[in-house]
C-alpha cells in the first residue's frame, strides 16, 4: 500500500488509492468536529512538490466521492466502489479506506469503533466474490501494517494471520485429544448416560492425521481430512470443512489443486473409504442414502472438533448436535457389530440392576404392551434392552429425517444470500447508471444554455 507524506505544519499522512492518467488519486483526512477527522478525495501529479493545500481547508483539487467511484482504483479499493444509497450511509469504498488508516495508526479516523466494525463486516462480505475471484489468498491481506488495539506495531509471533478465526493451532504443536471446549462438553453430554462406551471401537484423531491445504480454497478451514482413495484413480479423498454465513458443512473433493474435483457425499461408497467412515452407511451399499450422508457428516465433524481442528463455530450450526452426535454413534456400533446388543452399561449408569442370564424376570407392563403392539408385524422383544434398542433406533431415524430437513433448508438459506448479493450487484449498477445520466443531464443544459446565449447575442 502506497502512502504520501506531507510535512506542512505537521507530517500528514495520504493514502494512494488509484491514478488516472499523469495523476494520483489520493484520500486524505480533514479535521471536522469535536478533534475528529472524514475522508476527502483529490488528485494529485505525481511531478508537483509538496503543496499548502492542507493547511488551507480542502485541496484545490478536490474530488466528491460519487466521482471518485467511476475513477480508475486500484487493487483493492477497485472492489468496493459502490454507490451510497443515502446521505447518512457511508459506501464500502469509504469503510475500507478507514481501515487502512487504522491499521497506520490513524485511530482518530473512527467516530464509533463497534459501529464502524459492523459496516466493516458488512463492506467485506459485499466486496467478498470479487475479492476471492481477484487472486492469490495474500491479496486477502488487507494490511499491510499489524498493530494492536492500542495502535502499536505487533511482533511477528503474536500477527494475526491471515487464517485466524478459521484455524488456529494449539501452543506447543500438535493438540491433544480433548483439549478443546467442545470436545469437553460433549464428552460431559455423553457421560449422562455413560454413552462414551460408543467411543471405544473408534481411532483417536489427532493433528496429524490431517494435510494442510496449500492451496486457496474458498471458505474452507485450512485443514483437510483424508477419509479414503478414489477406486478408478487412487487419488486420496478429502473431507473439507466450509463456512456459509456462520455455518458450516461437509464437503467431499478427489484429489489435490487444480486437479481437485468434487465428489457427491452418495456416490462415495463406490470408492475404498477408510475406517471409521466406512461404517456410517450400510455394508456393500453403492449410494448412499440423505441418512448415510447425515452420519457421514456427523462423524467427519467430531473428529475435526476432537482434533482441535476448526474454532468454535463448527457446532454453533446445530444446536441439537450432541444428540445426533449419539445416535450416529449407535448406529455406528451396530454396524461395526451388528451381533451384539445394546450394552448393560446404560442400566448400570441409571442404578439399576442387570439380571443374570439365567434368572427369569416378569414382564413390566410396560414391556408386555410393547409386545402385544409387535404381534401384528411378527416381531417379538424379549427383554428391556431390546426395547430400549428399538426405541434408540426410533429417535434415531427421526432424528437423522428432521437433520437432513435441516440441511435441505440450510442449503435454501445459502440460495437467498446469493440472490441477495446480486440484488446487491444490480442496485449498485443502478446508481452508477443514475448518476452518468445526471452528469450528462447537467452538461447537457449547460450546452443548451450556451447555444441560448449565443443566438441571442447573434
Amino acid at each position: 500500500m502506497q502512502w504520501r507524506t506531507y510535512s506542512v505544519t505537521e507530517p500528514q499522512a495520504v493514502l494512494v488509492i488509484g491514478s488516472l492518467d499523469d495523476h494520483e488519486l489520493l484520500a486524505c483526512k480533514e479535521p471536522s468536529s469535536a478533534k475528529r477527522f472524514v475522508l476527502q478525495y483529490c488528485t494529485q501529479k505525481r511531478s508537483d512538490i509538496v503543496r499548502s493545500w492542507l493547511t488551507s481547508g480542502l485541496p484545490v483539487s478536490a474530488v466528491e466521492q460519487d466521482v471518485v467511484v467511476d475513477l480508475p482504483l486500484g487493487f483493492p479499493f477497485k472492489h468496493s466502489a459502490n454507490a451510497v444509497s443515502t446521505p447518512d450511509e457511508q459506501s464500502d469504498l469509504s469503510v475500507l479506506i478507514q481501515w487502512y488508516f487504522l491499521s497506520d495508526g490513524h485511530n482518530d479516523i473512527v467516530n464509533d469503533i463497534d459501529e464502524y466494525c459492523t459496516r466493516l463486516h458488512k463492506a467485506l462480505r459485499h466486496m467478498e466474490p470479487q475479492l476471492r475471484s481477484a487472486g492469490s489468498p495474500d491479496h486477502w491481506n488487507l494490511s499491510t501494517r499489524s498493530f494492536d488495539a492500542g495502535g502499536a506495531p505487533m511482533s511477528p509471533e503474536t500477527r494475526c494471520s491471515p487464517t485466524q478465526g478459521w484455524f488456529t493451532p494449539p501452543k506447543g504443536g500438535s493438540p491433544g485429544i480433548g483439549e478443546g471446549y467442545h470436545y469437553e462438553k460433549l464428552v460431559e453430554f455423553l457421560g449422562k448416560d455413560a454413552s462414551p462406551e460408543l467411543l471405544k471401537d473408534l481411532p483417536e484423531p489427532s493433528f496429524r492425521d490431517f494435510d494442510e491445504e496449500k492451496t486457496y480454497f474458498q471458505n474452507a478451514l485450512d485443514q483437510k481430512l483424508p477419509i479414503g482413495e478414489c477406486k478408478d484413480t487412487k487419488s486420496c479423498i478429502y473431507a473439507y470443512m466450509r463456512g456459509w454465513g456462520g455455518h458450516y458443512r461437509v464437503e467431499l473433493y478427489v484429489g489435490e489443486g487444480g486437479q481437485r474435483a468434487q465428489l457427491k457425499t452418495t456416490d462415495v461408497a463406490k470408492h475404498t473409504v477408510y475406517h471409521p467412515f466406512d461404517k456410517t452407511y450400510p455394508e456393500n451399499c453403492q449410494d448412499i442414502d440423505k441418512d448415510g450422508k447425515v452420519r457421514l457428516s456427523l462423524l467427519i465433524k467430531w473428529y475435526f472438533v476432537v482434533a482441535g481442528v476448526g474454532d468454535a463455530g463448527v457446532l454453533k450450526e446445530m444446536n441439537n448436535y450432541p444428540e445426533r452426535l449419539r445416535s450416529m454413534l449407535r448406529w455406528v456400533q451396530d454396524r461395526m457389530h451388528p451381533a451384539a446388543q445394546v450394552d448393560n452399561y446404560e442400566e448400570k449408569s441409571k442404578g439399576l440392576s442387570v439380571p443374570d442370564e439365567g434368572s427369569t424376570k416378569p414382564p413390566s407392563p410396560t414391556e408386555a404392551s410393547c409386545a402385544l403392539s409387535l404381534e401384528a408385524t411378527g416381531q417379538t422383544l424379549s427383554g428391556p434392552n431390546e426395547i430400549e434398542e428399538l426405541a434408540c433406533s426410533i429417535v434415531g431415524r427421526v432424528t437423522e429425517h428432521i437433520a437432513g430437513e435441516r440441511s435441505r433448508d440450510y442449503q435454501d438459506k445459502n440460495r437467498l444470500v446469493e440472490i441477495d448479493q446480486e440484488v446487491h450487484e444490480l442496485r449498485m449498477e443502478r446508481s452508477r447508471l443514475v448518476r452518468i445520466r445526471k452528469r450528462r443531464f447537467s452538461q447537457l443544459k449547460e450546452a443548451d444554455s450556451a447555444v441560448d446565449t449565443w443566438i441571442q447575442q447573434i
